[in-house]
């Protein structure tokens, strides 16, 4: 990894790496596409600060199909029961 000789080749690297990051590439596929060597991406880049994840959201059948479209932030109780004792284990939630 040659070291760029201005700071906006420098700064144009570091566009280029963060975008590739924040697309999802690893970084063996961002290594083939410019020519910084695997170690000195992972040296210089954290992938934790270009990954973003969001809450996953849960939405009831019925209230689709009424036309409602508010997402819920955990599985219906209905639902998380059915799953348990359909794997054979037990459902008493008291």
């Amino acid at each position: 990894f040659r070291r760029p000789k201005t700071k906006i080749s420098k700064e144009h690297i570091d566009e280029i790496v963060a975008n590739y990051l924040k697309l999802g590439f690893s970084f063996r596929d961002i290594e083939k596409r410019v020519s910084i060597a695997y170690q000195t991406l992972r040296n210089h880049w954290n992938r934790s600060d270009y990954i973003q994840t969001v809450e996953t959201e849960f939405y009831l059948k019925s209230d689709l199909s009424d036309g409602y479209y508010l997402p819920g932030t955990s599985l219906p109780k209905r639902w998380y029961l059915g799953c348990l004792s359909s794997m054979g284990l037990d459902t008493d939630c008291s």
